[in-house]
């Protein structure tokens, strides 16, 4: 019989992360741990505010399930007791990183995979401040050649792109606005930002007005829907209203999903779509980026830079190196 532990665990942050939504000066995530006594399995969520989570609320789903997953409870059986979400993802993961002590092999090598798991270019995460204090920390992260850029809707956000492109005019932009701009601030964005350096637009729009996107040609600026897809069937809904889709464990639940994602959007494409897949993250710690690494090894885009906003990260935790993250031996 399997044993589950349920942590709840806080890491400072070594200097403020701000959206448009929030102002994060340290994070609380929640690990899993299940056992047969022999080997250990683990995983992590980041339970987040915008989804209705707390790290207590995760916790009591996961106990609620205990006495399943101490019986044995299959990732296929997970996804039918639990909704998308992080609590499911934290079990998931446990359980993947589980088989693959007990079997020998890697999750990389469980899923398929061939060869060895390569180092993932990242993007670069600037905090939302003000135009000159973004583009100070753009300057600062010059081995990164994609950076992604927080605004948050007011009148200062073409000031920041324009302080943060003179600053780096040799990077590719990616902006993440959290739902924060209106239709009408979306278009008169896009007039001016093609000039600037932006390749993408993460979710521009509220989750509840895409409806707004359907015949809007942003060309060539890709429009990325990540709070509006969390699972497959959000695909089925909306796909088709975005260029980009961002996957990340927390909405999708942990990987079993996502890889069904992964495997949705080739459907998609195979019948005439053009969806690119991003592997994004929440700020979190080496053992939550590990799985989205495998997710990274074949997508569009990549943001992993979660754990590089820690003070400390996890022992043994994912490395930083020329914009690339490079693999770990933490988990899987």
């Amino acid at each position: 019989m399997a044993r589950l532990e349920v942590v709840k665990e806080i890491f400072d942050l070594r200097s403020s992360f701000s959206i448009s939504r929030s102002v994060k000066n340290s994070i609380e995530v929640v690990r899993v741990e299940i056992s047969d006594g022999k080997y250990k399995g683990s995983g992590e969520c980041r339970p987040y505010e915008r989804y209705g989570e707390t790290p207590d609320r995760v916790i009591a789903q996961i106990e609620s399930a205990r006495a399943s997953i101490e019986r044995g409870l299959s990732r296929q059986e997970l996804l039918e007791v639990f909704n998308a979400g992080a609590a499911r993802n934290a079990i998931d993961c446990a359980l993947w990183d589980l088989e693959a002590k007990k079997s020998g092999q890697s999750v990389w090598h469980l899923i398929g995979g061939k060869g060895d798991v390569h180092p993932v270019a990242t993007v670069q995460t600037i905090s939302l401040s003000s135009p000159e204090e973004m583009a100070n920390s753009a300057r600062g992260v010059g081995e990164y050649k994609t950076l992604k850029i927080k605004l948050g809707g007011g009148e200062e956000d073409l000031l920041r792109l324009r302080a943060i492109h003179e600053a780096r005019p040799d990077v590719k932009i990616v902006i993440d606005a959290n739902e924060s701009w209106s239709f009408d601030q979306l278009r008169r964005f896009i007039d001016q930002a093609q000039e600037l350096g932006v390749y993408m637009i993460e979710q521009p729009l509220p989750k509840d007005q895409d409806e707004l996107l359907a015949n809007y040609d942003a060309a060539p600026i890709i429009i990325c829907g990540d709070e509006s897809i969390h699972t497959v069937d959000d695909l089925d809904d909306k796909g088709e209203l975005y260029g980009m889709v961002n996957i990340k464990l927390d909405k999708s639940g942990g990987l079993t999903h996502a890889l069904e994602m992964v495997e949705k959007i080739k459907e998609l494409n195979d019948k005439g779509k053009n969806i690119q897949t991003m592997i994004g993250c929440m700020v979190c710690t080496s053992l939550a980026i590990a799985p989205h690494i495998l997710l990274a090894q074949n997508c569009d885009l990549a943001d992993l830079d979660g754990p590089g906003w820690l003070k400390k990260d996890r022992a043994y935790g994912v490395k930083y190196q020329n914009g690339l993250v490079m693999p770990d031996k933490l988990w899987g």
